[in-house]
Protein backbone atom coordinates (compact mmCIF):
# COMPACT_ATOMS: atom_id res chain seq x y z
CA UNK A 1 0.00 0.00 0.00
CA UNK A 2 1.19 3.64 -0.90
CA UNK A 3 1.63 4.96 2.48
CA UNK A 4 1.50 8.73 1.29
CA UNK A 5 -2.39 8.56 1.21
CA UNK A 6 -2.55 6.82 3.74
CA UNK A 7 -0.52 8.63 6.70
CA UNK A 8 -2.50 12.19 5.00
CA UNK A 9 -6.02 10.17 5.70
CA UNK A 10 -4.93 8.95 8.75
CA UNK A 11 -4.54 13.03 9.88
CA UNK A 12 -7.40 14.23 8.29
CA UNK A 13 -8.88 11.72 10.69
CA UNK A 14 -7.60 12.71 13.86
CA UNK A 15 -6.82 16.60 12.93
CA UNK A 16 -9.34 19.31 14.82
CA UNK A 17 -9.33 20.99 11.59
CA UNK A 18 -12.97 21.57 10.65
CA UNK A 19 -11.39 21.86 6.68
CA UNK A 20 -11.23 18.43 6.77
CA UNK A 21 -14.33 17.26 6.49
CA UNK A 22 -14.80 19.44 3.39
CA UNK A 23 -11.85 17.63 1.80
CA UNK A 24 -12.97 14.25 3.18
CA UNK A 25 -16.52 14.87 1.93
CA UNK A 26 -14.91 15.82 -1.31
CA UNK A 27 -13.49 12.68 -0.91
CA UNK A 28 -16.36 10.93 -0.96
CA UNK A 29 -17.74 11.87 -4.09
CA UNK A 30 -14.04 11.01 -6.03
CA UNK A 31 -13.95 8.50 -8.50
CA UNK A 32 -10.97 6.48 -7.21
CA UNK A 33 -12.48 3.93 -5.07
CA UNK A 34 -9.63 4.35 -2.63
CA UNK A 35 -10.06 8.11 -2.10
CA UNK A 36 -13.65 6.95 -1.68
CA UNK A 37 -13.27 4.60 1.05
CA UNK A 38 -10.28 6.10 2.74
CA UNK A 39 -12.78 9.19 3.26
CA UNK A 40 -15.53 7.56 4.24
CA UNK A 41 -13.18 5.31 6.95
CA UNK A 42 -11.96 8.82 7.67
CA UNK A 43 -15.12 10.70 8.49
CA UNK A 44 -16.43 7.87 10.84
CA UNK A 45 -13.52 7.86 12.96
CA UNK A 46 -14.47 11.74 13.09
CA UNK A 47 -17.00 13.36 15.97
CA UNK A 48 -17.84 15.61 13.00
CA UNK A 49 -21.67 15.98 12.74
CA UNK A 50 -21.68 17.28 10.06
CA UNK A 51 -19.15 14.83 7.74
CA UNK A 52 -21.85 12.36 9.45
CA UNK A 53 -24.73 13.83 7.83
CA UNK A 54 -23.31 13.72 4.79
CA UNK A 55 -22.49 10.30 4.79
CA UNK A 56 -26.05 9.51 5.63
CA UNK A 57 -27.24 11.22 2.27
CA UNK A 58 -25.54 9.04 0.17
CA UNK A 59 -26.10 5.43 1.82
CA UNK A 60 -27.98 5.03 -1.10
CA UNK A 61 -25.21 5.01 -3.13
CA UNK A 62 -22.74 2.64 -1.04
CA UNK A 63 -21.98 -0.22 -2.33
CA UNK A 64 -21.79 -3.86 0.49
CA UNK A 65 -17.90 -2.79 0.81
CA UNK A 66 -19.06 0.74 2.06
CA UNK A 67 -21.76 -0.48 4.15
CA UNK A 68 -20.01 -2.62 5.68
CA UNK A 69 -17.17 -0.03 6.96
CA UNK A 70 -20.22 1.53 8.06
CA UNK A 71 -21.11 -1.22 9.85
CA UNK A 72 -17.92 -0.56 12.01
CA UNK A 73 -18.98 2.79 13.40
CA UNK A 74 -22.53 2.36 13.62
CA UNK A 75 -22.91 4.58 16.61
CA UNK A 76 -22.39 7.65 14.18
CA UNK A 77 -25.56 7.44 12.69
CA UNK A 78 -28.06 7.50 15.70
CA UNK A 79 -27.79 11.82 16.00
CA UNK A 80 -28.28 11.90 12.31
CA UNK A 81 -31.10 9.24 12.41
CA UNK A 82 -32.54 10.35 15.32
CA UNK A 83 -33.17 14.06 13.83
CA UNK A 84 -34.13 12.43 10.28
CA UNK A 85 -37.40 10.63 12.64
CA UNK A 86 -38.78 14.17 13.25
CA UNK A 87 -38.82 15.38 9.78
CA UNK A 88 -42.65 15.83 8.66
CA UNK A 89 -41.54 14.38 5.15
CA UNK A 90 -42.42 10.28 5.24
CA UNK A 91 -39.49 9.33 2.88
CA UNK A 92 -37.14 11.02 5.55
CA UNK A 93 -38.45 8.91 8.64
CA UNK A 94 -38.55 5.74 5.70
CA UNK A 95 -34.38 5.72 4.98
CA UNK A 96 -33.74 6.81 8.72
CA UNK A 97 -36.13 3.38 9.73
CA UNK A 98 -34.26 1.55 7.22
CA UNK A 99 -31.46 2.79 8.63
CA UNK A 100 -31.75 1.62 11.70
CA UNK A 101 -32.47 -1.38 10.77
CA UNK A 102 -29.86 -1.88 8.43
CA UNK A 103 -26.93 -0.98 10.52
CA UNK A 104 -28.90 -2.44 13.91
CA UNK A 105 -28.74 1.20 15.46
CA UNK A 106 -29.86 -0.42 19.19
CA UNK A 107 -28.92 2.98 20.35
CA UNK A 108 -31.70 4.82 18.46
CA UNK A 109 -34.37 2.92 19.77
CA UNK A 110 -35.10 5.65 22.49
CA UNK A 111 -35.75 8.34 19.28
CA UNK A 112 -37.80 5.94 17.41
CA UNK A 113 -39.84 6.10 20.74
CA UNK A 114 -39.92 9.21 21.39
CA UNK A 115 -41.72 9.91 18.03
CA UNK A 116 -43.98 6.99 17.92
CA UNK A 117 -46.14 7.69 21.00
CA UNK A 118 -46.25 11.05 19.60
CA UNK A 119 -50.17 11.57 19.67
CA UNK A 120 -51.33 12.16 15.82
CA UNK A 121 -47.55 11.24 14.54
CA UNK A 122 -48.70 10.03 11.03
CA UNK A 123 -45.79 7.87 10.99
CA UNK A 124 -46.46 5.67 13.47
CA UNK A 125 -47.07 2.17 11.78
CA UNK A 126 -43.62 2.57 9.81
CA UNK A 127 -41.86 3.62 13.34
CA UNK A 128 -43.72 0.73 15.19
CA UNK A 129 -42.40 -1.70 12.03
CA UNK A 130 -39.13 -0.34 12.72
CA UNK A 131 -39.12 -0.87 16.34
CA UNK A 132 -40.35 -4.49 16.38
CA UNK A 133 -37.67 -5.16 13.61
CA UNK A 134 -34.69 -3.93 15.15
CA UNK A 135 -35.77 -5.49 18.54
CA UNK A 136 -36.42 -8.80 16.69
CA UNK A 137 -32.16 -8.60 15.76
CA UNK A 138 -31.34 -7.52 18.98
CA UNK A 139 -33.27 -11.16 20.12
CA UNK A 140 -31.49 -12.97 17.40
CA UNK A 141 -28.53 -11.56 18.60
CA UNK A 142 -29.29 -12.38 22.00
CA UNK A 143 -30.53 -16.22 22.02
CA UNK A 144 -27.47 -16.84 19.87
CA UNK A 145 -29.42 -17.15 16.73
CA UNK A 146 -27.57 -14.57 14.46
CA UNK A 147 -23.73 -15.10 14.95
CA UNK A 148 -22.79 -12.11 12.74
CA UNK A 149 -22.22 -9.60 14.84
CA UNK A 150 -22.06 -9.67 19.31
CA UNK A 151 -21.55 -7.40 21.51
CA UNK A 152 -19.93 -7.14 24.61
CA UNK A 153 -22.64 -5.85 27.25
CA UNK A 154 -25.77 -7.64 25.70
CA UNK A 155 -27.54 -7.99 28.92
CA UNK A 156 -27.15 -4.43 30.12
CA UNK A 157 -28.10 -3.28 26.56
CA UNK A 158 -31.58 -5.36 26.85
CA UNK A 159 -32.22 -3.63 29.87
CA UNK A 160 -32.02 0.04 28.36
CA UNK A 161 -33.88 -1.39 25.21
CA UNK A 162 -36.89 -2.86 28.05
CA UNK A 163 -37.31 -0.09 29.57
CA UNK A 164 -37.87 2.29 26.78
CA UNK A 165 -39.67 -0.87 25.04
CA UNK A 166 -41.89 -0.40 28.88
CA UNK A 167 -42.50 3.38 28.50
CA UNK A 168 -44.09 2.23 24.71
CA UNK A 169 -46.38 0.08 26.13
CA UNK A 170 -47.58 2.14 29.13
CA UNK A 171 -48.36 4.99 26.40
CA UNK A 172 -50.07 2.23 23.91
CA UNK A 173 -53.31 4.15 24.55
CA UNK A 174 -51.43 7.56 22.09
CA UNK A 175 -50.25 4.59 19.34
CA UNK A 176 -52.21 1.35 19.69
CA UNK A 177 -49.62 -0.18 17.79
CA UNK A 178 -49.35 -3.97 18.37
CA UNK A 179 -45.89 -4.12 16.69
CA UNK A 180 -44.24 -1.93 20.16
CA UNK A 181 -46.44 -4.51 22.31
CA UNK A 182 -45.00 -7.35 20.36
CA UNK A 183 -41.59 -6.29 20.71
CA UNK A 184 -41.59 -5.50 24.53
CA UNK A 185 -42.83 -9.15 24.81
CA UNK A 186 -40.24 -10.46 22.83
CA UNK A 187 -37.41 -9.15 24.86
CA UNK A 188 -38.95 -8.89 28.37
CA UNK A 189 -38.44 -11.16 31.42
CA UNK A 190 -40.72 -13.24 33.17
CA UNK A 191 -40.26 -11.12 36.33
CA UNK A 192 -40.98 -8.17 34.36
CA UNK A 193 -42.91 -5.78 36.89
CA UNK A 194 -44.42 -3.37 34.08
CA UNK A 195 -45.55 -6.37 31.83
CA UNK A 196 -47.10 -8.01 34.94
CA UNK A 197 -48.61 -4.90 36.31
CA UNK A 198 -50.42 -4.77 32.97
CA UNK A 199 -51.33 -8.14 32.72
CA UNK A 200 -53.22 -7.91 36.13
CA UNK A 201 -55.49 -5.16 34.89
CA UNK A 202 -58.12 -5.32 32.57
CA UNK A 203 -58.71 -2.39 32.05
CA UNK A 204 -55.36 -1.12 30.96
CA UNK A 205 -55.03 0.43 26.99
CA UNK A 206 -52.69 -2.01 26.28
CA UNK A 207 -54.15 -5.71 28.50
CA UNK A 208 -56.02 -6.91 24.79
CA UNK A 209 -53.41 -6.46 22.85
CA UNK A 210 -50.90 -8.40 25.08
CA UNK A 211 -53.19 -10.73 25.51
CA UNK A 212 -53.96 -11.66 22.10
CA UNK A 213 -50.18 -11.66 21.02
CA UNK A 214 -49.13 -13.71 23.64
CA UNK A 215 -51.81 -15.86 22.33
CA UNK A 216 -51.29 -16.20 18.87
CA UNK A 217 -47.53 -14.96 18.99
CA UNK A 218 -45.06 -17.56 17.06
CA UNK A 219 -42.02 -15.04 18.38
CA UNK A 220 -39.65 -17.65 20.04
CA UNK A 221 -39.16 -15.04 22.40
CA UNK A 222 -42.65 -14.63 23.14
CA UNK A 223 -43.20 -18.53 23.60
CA UNK A 224 -40.53 -18.06 26.25
CA UNK A 225 -42.03 -15.43 28.43
CA UNK A 226 -45.08 -17.44 28.27
CA UNK A 227 -43.59 -20.92 29.18
CA UNK A 228 -41.55 -18.95 31.76
CA UNK A 229 -44.45 -17.46 33.28
CA UNK A 230 -46.14 -21.05 33.64
CA UNK A 231 -43.18 -21.87 36.36
CA UNK A 232 -44.43 -19.21 38.58
CA UNK A 233 -47.94 -19.92 40.36
CA UNK A 234 -48.53 -16.18 41.30
CA UNK A 235 -48.31 -15.24 37.56
CA UNK A 236 -51.20 -13.50 36.23
CA UNK A 237 -54.69 -15.87 35.99
CA UNK A 238 -54.14 -14.39 32.38
CA UNK A 239 -51.43 -16.19 31.39
CA UNK A 240 -52.98 -19.70 32.59
CA UNK A 241 -56.22 -18.61 29.95
CA UNK A 242 -53.75 -18.18 27.23
CA UNK A 243 -52.04 -21.27 27.58
CA UNK A 244 -55.40 -22.76 27.40
CA UNK A 245 -55.99 -20.92 24.52
CA UNK A 246 -53.26 -21.71 22.38
CA UNK A 247 -53.80 -24.52 19.74
CA UNK A 248 -50.40 -24.45 17.53
CA UNK A 249 -48.47 -27.50 17.41
CA UNK A 250 -45.15 -25.27 17.73
CA UNK A 251 -46.40 -23.66 21.23
CA UNK A 252 -47.79 -27.05 22.28
CA UNK A 253 -45.02 -29.51 21.67
CA UNK A 254 -42.71 -26.53 23.59
CA UNK A 255 -45.38 -26.25 26.49
CA UNK A 256 -46.07 -30.04 26.38
CA UNK A 257 -41.64 -30.74 26.69
CA UNK A 258 -41.63 -28.00 29.53
CA UNK A 259 -44.36 -29.52 31.45
CA UNK A 260 -42.67 -33.32 30.88
CA UNK A 261 -43.56 -36.49 32.16
CA UNK A 262 -42.86 -35.57 35.55
CA UNK A 263 -43.43 -31.76 35.72
CA UNK A 264 -42.11 -29.79 38.91
CA UNK A 265 -43.90 -28.57 41.82
CA UNK A 266 -44.26 -24.70 40.75
CA UNK A 267 -45.12 -25.90 37.17
CA UNK A 268 -48.08 -28.70 38.62
CA UNK A 269 -49.43 -25.66 40.67
CA UNK A 270 -49.82 -23.22 37.51
CA UNK A 271 -51.32 -26.40 35.64
CA UNK A 272 -54.05 -26.00 38.24
CA UNK A 273 -54.92 -22.92 37.64
CA UNK A 274 -56.12 -23.65 33.89
CA UNK A 275 -59.74 -24.14 33.72
CA UNK A 276 -60.03 -25.08 30.04
CA UNK A 277 -57.46 -26.35 27.18
CA UNK A 278 -58.66 -25.65 23.73
CA UNK A 279 -57.33 -28.76 22.18
CA UNK A 280 -58.22 -31.05 25.11
CA UNK A 281 -60.43 -32.92 22.14
CA UNK A 282 -59.51 -36.23 20.89
CA UNK A 283 -60.14 -34.92 17.28
CA UNK A 284 -58.01 -32.31 17.67
CA UNK A 285 -54.92 -32.19 14.67
CA UNK A 286 -52.32 -31.13 16.96
CA UNK A 287 -52.01 -34.66 18.57
CA UNK A 288 -50.38 -35.78 15.46
CA UNK A 289 -47.93 -33.32 15.49
CA UNK A 290 -46.43 -34.07 19.22
CA UNK A 291 -43.72 -36.82 19.11
CA UNK A 292 -43.67 -39.39 21.99
CA UNK A 293 -41.96 -36.70 24.49
CA UNK A 294 -44.79 -34.04 23.61
CA UNK A 295 -47.38 -36.26 23.90
CA UNK A 296 -46.33 -37.37 27.54
CA UNK A 297 -46.32 -33.93 28.77
CA UNK A 298 -49.44 -33.16 27.26
CA UNK A 299 -50.99 -35.81 28.64
CA UNK A 300 -49.95 -34.23 32.40
CA UNK A 301 -50.80 -30.99 31.28
CA UNK A 302 -54.50 -32.72 31.44
CA UNK A 303 -54.06 -34.36 34.38
CA UNK A 304 -53.21 -31.48 36.15
CA UNK A 305 -55.20 -28.51 34.69
CA UNK A 306 -58.71 -28.26 36.24
CA UNK A 307 -60.73 -30.17 33.68
CA UNK A 308 -62.79 -32.48 35.08
CA UNK A 309 -62.10 -36.47 34.27
CA UNK A 310 -65.11 -36.78 32.33
CA UNK A 311 -63.48 -34.12 30.09
CA UNK A 312 -60.07 -35.16 29.58
CA UNK A 313 -61.60 -39.25 29.42
CA UNK A 314 -61.76 -39.19 25.83
CA UNK A 315 -58.66 -36.92 24.96
CA UNK A 316 -56.58 -40.27 27.13
CA UNK A 317 -58.74 -42.75 25.28
CA UNK A 318 -57.77 -41.59 22.34
CA UNK A 319 -53.91 -41.09 22.91
CA UNK A 320 -54.07 -44.77 24.65
CA UNK A 321 -54.82 -46.38 21.36
CA UNK A 322 -53.70 -44.20 18.62
CA UNK A 323 -50.81 -42.08 20.69
CA UNK A 324 -46.54 -42.56 19.99
CA UNK A 325 -45.40 -45.51 22.03
CA UNK A 326 -44.89 -43.14 25.20
CA UNK A 327 -47.39 -40.94 24.79
CA UNK A 328 -49.55 -44.58 24.77
CA UNK A 329 -48.00 -45.54 27.91
CA UNK A 330 -48.61 -42.85 30.16
CA UNK A 331 -52.19 -42.35 28.38
CA UNK A 332 -53.10 -46.10 29.88
CA UNK A 333 -51.18 -45.10 33.30
CA UNK A 334 -53.35 -42.09 33.62
CA UNK A 335 -56.58 -44.01 32.98
CA UNK A 336 -56.05 -46.38 36.10
CA UNK A 337 -58.32 -44.41 38.00
CA UNK A 338 -60.88 -44.39 35.59
CA UNK A 339 -62.96 -47.27 36.71
CA UNK A 340 -65.69 -47.18 33.96
CA UNK A 341 -65.72 -51.08 32.66
CA UNK A 342 -65.34 -49.42 28.47
CA UNK A 343 -61.76 -48.20 29.66
CA UNK A 344 -60.84 -52.18 30.50
CA UNK A 345 -61.37 -53.21 26.78
CA UNK A 346 -58.56 -50.12 26.18
CA UNK A 347 -56.26 -52.85 28.64
CA UNK A 348 -57.20 -55.61 27.34
CA UNK A 349 -56.27 -54.61 23.78
CA UNK A 350 -53.37 -53.34 24.76
CA UNK A 351 -52.08 -56.13 25.89
CA UNK A 352 -51.33 -56.64 22.06
CA UNK A 353 -49.52 -53.53 21.86
CA UNK A 354 -46.14 -53.56 19.57
CA UNK A 355 -44.53 -51.85 22.44
CA UNK A 356 -43.63 -53.51 25.55
CA UNK A 357 -43.28 -50.44 27.79
CA UNK A 358 -47.47 -50.29 26.67
CA UNK A 359 -48.08 -53.80 26.89
CA UNK A 360 -46.63 -53.36 30.56
CA UNK A 361 -48.17 -50.53 31.43
CA UNK A 362 -51.75 -52.80 30.57
CA UNK A 363 -50.68 -55.86 33.01
CA UNK A 364 -50.39 -54.04 36.12
CA UNK A 365 -53.80 -52.97 35.37
CA UNK A 366 -55.79 -56.00 34.75
CA UNK A 367 -56.14 -57.40 38.20
CA UNK A 368 -57.11 -54.25 39.83
CA UNK A 369 -59.31 -53.66 37.40
CA UNK A 370 -61.37 -56.66 37.58
CA UNK A 371 -60.96 -57.56 34.02
CA UNK A 372 -62.60 -61.14 33.19
CA UNK A 373 -60.17 -63.78 32.84
CA UNK A 374 -57.43 -61.54 34.12
CA UNK A 375 -55.34 -64.03 35.38
CA UNK A 376 -55.74 -66.64 32.34
CA UNK A 377 -54.60 -63.29 30.03
CA UNK A 378 -51.87 -62.51 32.24
CA UNK A 379 -50.23 -66.33 32.43
CA UNK A 380 -50.65 -66.32 28.70
CA UNK A 381 -48.56 -63.30 28.30
CA UNK A 382 -45.22 -65.22 30.14
CA UNK A 383 -43.38 -66.03 27.10
CA UNK A 384 -42.73 -62.43 26.40
CA UNK A 385 -38.82 -61.90 27.18
CA UNK A 386 -38.86 -58.11 27.38
CA UNK A 387 -37.85 -56.39 31.07
CA UNK A 388 -40.22 -54.16 31.14
CA UNK A 389 -42.83 -57.35 30.93
CA UNK A 390 -41.34 -59.38 32.87
CA UNK A 391 -41.41 -56.76 35.85
CA UNK A 392 -45.24 -56.20 35.21
CA UNK A 393 -45.87 -59.56 35.36
CA UNK A 394 -44.14 -60.00 38.69
CA UNK A 395 -45.78 -57.01 39.90
CA UNK A 396 -49.39 -58.24 38.96
CA UNK A 397 -48.63 -62.02 39.84
CA UNK A 398 -46.92 -61.96 42.95
CA UNK A 399 -48.10 -65.21 44.01
CA UNK A 400 -45.46 -66.34 41.04
CA UNK A 401 -42.67 -65.11 42.86
CA UNK A 402 -39.19 -66.74 43.20
CA UNK A 403 -39.74 -66.37 47.00
CA UNK A 404 -43.72 -67.50 46.83
CA UNK A 405 -43.13 -70.16 45.19
CA UNK A 406 -40.40 -71.41 47.22
CA UNK A 407 -42.79 -70.76 50.30
CA UNK A 408 -45.83 -72.65 49.27
CA UNK A 409 -43.50 -75.35 47.37
CA UNK A 410 -44.10 -78.06 50.33
CA UNK A 411 -48.14 -77.95 50.23
CA UNK A 412 -48.24 -77.45 46.56
CA UNK A 413 -49.79 -80.13 44.71
CA UNK A 414 -47.04 -82.39 42.48
CA UNK A 415 -49.15 -81.71 39.58
CA UNK A 416 -49.41 -78.03 40.00
CA UNK A 417 -45.75 -77.87 40.66
CA UNK A 418 -44.58 -77.52 36.87
CA UNK A 419 -46.82 -75.44 35.87
CA UNK A 420 -46.64 -73.49 38.60
CA UNK A 421 -42.53 -73.33 38.28
CA UNK A 422 -42.49 -72.78 34.33
CA UNK A 423 -44.51 -69.19 35.40
CA UNK A 424 -42.08 -68.26 37.71
CA UNK A 425 -39.32 -69.58 35.67
CA UNK A 426 -40.44 -67.13 32.77
CA UNK A 427 -41.41 -64.44 34.70
CA UNK A 428 -38.21 -64.17 36.79
CA UNK A 429 -34.76 -64.82 34.36
CA UNK A 430 -32.90 -64.37 37.24
CA UNK A 431 -33.91 -67.52 38.96
CA UNK A 432 -31.16 -70.15 38.12
CA UNK A 433 -28.95 -67.90 40.14
CA UNK A 434 -31.10 -67.86 42.95
CA UNK A 435 -31.67 -71.50 43.21
CA UNK A 436 -28.07 -71.45 43.37
CA UNK A 437 -27.99 -69.62 46.34
CA UNK A 438 -30.88 -71.64 48.10
CA UNK A 439 -28.76 -74.69 47.62
CA UNK A 440 -26.11 -73.72 49.37
CA UNK A 441 -27.84 -73.06 52.62
CA UNK A 442 -27.03 -74.61 55.80
CA UNK A 443 -30.46 -76.09 56.43
CA UNK A 444 -30.60 -79.69 54.52
CA UNK A 445 -34.57 -79.21 54.00
CA UNK A 446 -33.87 -75.75 52.24
CA UNK A 447 -31.73 -77.53 49.87
CA UNK A 448 -33.67 -80.16 48.96
CA UNK A 449 -36.50 -77.96 48.23
CA UNK A 450 -34.07 -76.11 45.90
CA UNK A 451 -33.64 -78.96 43.83
CA UNK A 452 -37.05 -80.30 43.57
CA UNK A 453 -38.13 -76.47 42.30
CA UNK A 454 -35.38 -76.67 39.88
CA UNK A 455 -36.92 -79.70 38.57
CA UNK A 456 -40.15 -78.50 38.27
CA UNK A 457 -38.73 -74.93 36.72
CA UNK A 458 -37.09 -77.20 34.01
CA UNK A 459 -33.65 -75.97 35.12
CA UNK A 460 -31.95 -79.18 36.16
CA UNK A 461 -29.55 -78.82 33.01
CA UNK A 462 -28.50 -75.32 33.79
CA UNK A 463 -27.74 -76.16 37.62
CA UNK A 464 -26.31 -79.18 36.57
CA UNK A 465 -23.00 -78.84 37.97
CA UNK A 466 -24.09 -77.61 41.51
CA UNK A 467 -26.71 -80.86 41.80
CA UNK A 468 -24.00 -83.20 40.62
CA UNK A 469 -22.11 -81.52 43.79
CA UNK A 470 -24.79 -82.03 46.06
CA UNK A 471 -25.04 -86.37 45.23
CA UNK A 472 -22.43 -85.92 48.10
CA UNK A 473 -23.97 -83.74 50.40
CA UNK A 474 -24.07 -84.99 53.65
CA UNK A 475 -27.96 -85.35 54.05
CA UNK A 476 -29.45 -88.41 52.56
CA UNK A 477 -32.15 -86.21 52.03
CA UNK A 478 -30.42 -83.77 49.42
CA UNK A 479 -28.76 -86.58 47.98
CA UNK A 480 -31.81 -88.35 47.26
CA UNK A 481 -33.33 -85.34 45.13
CA UNK A 482 -30.05 -84.29 43.44
CA UNK A 483 -29.86 -88.22 42.10
CA UNK A 484 -34.01 -87.94 40.97
CA UNK A 485 -33.42 -84.53 39.68
CA UNK A 486 -30.54 -85.56 37.44
CA UNK A 487 -32.73 -87.82 35.54
CA UNK A 488 -33.87 -84.27 33.38
CA UNK A 489 -29.72 -84.57 32.20
CA UNK A 490 -28.86 -86.74 29.54
CA UNK A 491 -24.88 -85.72 29.50
CA UNK A 492 -21.80 -87.80 30.58
CA UNK A 493 -20.79 -86.35 33.90
CA UNK A 494 -24.58 -86.79 35.04
CA UNK A 495 -24.37 -90.66 34.01
CA UNK A 496 -20.81 -91.01 35.73
CA UNK A 497 -22.57 -89.37 38.75
CA UNK A 498 -25.38 -91.16 39.49
CA UNK A 499 -23.45 -94.60 38.35
CA UNK A 500 -21.43 -93.58 41.59
CA UNK A 501 -24.48 -92.59 43.54
CA UNK A 502 -25.35 -96.42 43.08
CA UNK A 503 -22.68 -97.15 45.89
CA UNK A 504 -23.60 -94.29 47.91
CA UNK A 505 -23.95 -95.73 51.53
CA UNK A 506 -27.70 -95.04 52.05
CA UNK A 507 -29.85 -97.80 50.07
CA UNK A 508 -32.75 -95.04 49.25
CA UNK A 509 -30.46 -92.99 47.22
CA UNK A 510 -28.55 -95.81 45.78
CA UNK A 511 -32.78 -96.61 44.31
CA UNK A 512 -33.01 -93.07 43.08
CA UNK A 513 -30.22 -93.18 40.86
CA UNK A 514 -30.87 -96.31 40.06
CA UNK A 515 -33.95 -95.01 38.89
CA UNK A 516 -32.99 -91.54 37.16
CA UNK A 517 -30.34 -94.37 34.99
CA UNK A 518 -33.18 -96.30 33.65
CA UNK A 519 -35.46 -93.46 33.12
CA UNK A 520 -31.87 -92.20 31.08
CA UNK A 521 -31.85 -95.41 29.54
CA UNK A 522 -35.02 -95.49 28.22
CA UNK A 523 -35.17 -91.87 27.19
CA UNK A 524 -32.04 -92.48 25.00
CA UNK A 525 -33.47 -95.89 23.42
CA UNK A 526 -37.25 -93.95 22.49
CA UNK A 527 -34.86 -91.35 20.89
CA UNK A 528 -32.83 -93.51 18.76
CA UNK A 529 -35.75 -95.37 17.79
CA UNK A 530 -37.65 -92.21 16.89
CA UNK A 531 -34.32 -91.58 14.68
CA UNK A 532 -34.67 -94.57 13.50
CA UNK A 533 -38.19 -94.62 11.99
CA UNK A 534 -37.95 -90.98 10.74
CA UNK A 535 -35.24 -92.47 8.28
CA UNK A 536 -36.60 -95.46 7.08
CA UNK A 537 -39.54 -93.66 6.57
CA UNK A 538 -37.13 -91.30 4.45
CA UNK A 539 -35.32 -94.05 2.72
CA UNK A 540 -38.51 -96.32 2.15
CA UNK A 541 -37.11 -98.85 4.27
CA UNK A 542 -38.59 -101.48 6.57
CA UNK A 543 -39.22 -99.29 9.95
CA UNK A 544 -38.83 -102.58 11.80
CA UNK A 545 -35.28 -103.53 10.13
CA UNK A 546 -34.47 -99.87 10.48
CA UNK A 547 -35.29 -100.54 14.29
CA UNK A 548 -33.37 -103.59 15.14
CA UNK A 549 -30.44 -101.67 13.23
CA UNK A 550 -30.73 -99.35 15.91
CA UNK A 551 -31.32 -101.97 18.78
CA UNK A 552 -27.97 -102.91 17.83
CA UNK A 553 -25.92 -99.67 17.31
CA UNK A 554 -27.96 -97.95 20.61
CA UNK A 555 -25.65 -97.35 24.36
CA UNK A 556 -28.25 -98.11 25.77
CA UNK A 557 -28.27 -102.12 26.24
CA UNK A 558 -25.00 -101.50 28.29
CA UNK A 559 -26.09 -98.62 29.87
CA UNK A 560 -28.69 -100.55 31.67
CA UNK A 561 -26.48 -103.54 32.23
CA UNK A 562 -24.14 -100.93 34.31
CA UNK A 563 -27.24 -100.00 36.27
CA UNK A 564 -28.03 -103.25 37.33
Amino acid sequence: MNQGPNITFQYLAKTENEAAVELLVAGLDSKSEKTHRWSLRALLQRRSESGHIEVFKRLSRFDQEDQEIIAEHPARLVRIVAEALKDPNPKAVQKACATVQKFRLYDAVPALISQLVQENNPHQPMLAEAVFKLVESFYAELSGDDCDRKRRDMSGLRDRITLDLEDAVRKFHRHRQPEAVEALLLLAKQKNVTLRDMLSRPDEASYDSIVELLRSSEQGGVMRLLLGLLEDPKAPLAVADVIGSRTDAKFVSHLAKTVGPKPPRSIAESLQRIRSILWADASHPVFKELDDEAQQGAIQILLHSSMDERSIAPVLSYLAKHGKPRGREAALRALAGNKQPHINKLFVEALGDEDPGVRAAAIVQLRPRQVSGSLSLLIAMVDDDHDEVLAALREAMPEFSFQQFLANFDDMPEELRPVSGHLVMKIDTNCPAKLEHEMKRPSPVGRRRAILAALSMGLVHALEKRIIELLQDEDHIVRVAAAKALADCKSAPSWEALRDAMLDRSYVVQEAAEESLQRISSSLLQHCHAEAHNAGNEAGSDPETATATADADTPAAPLEGAAR
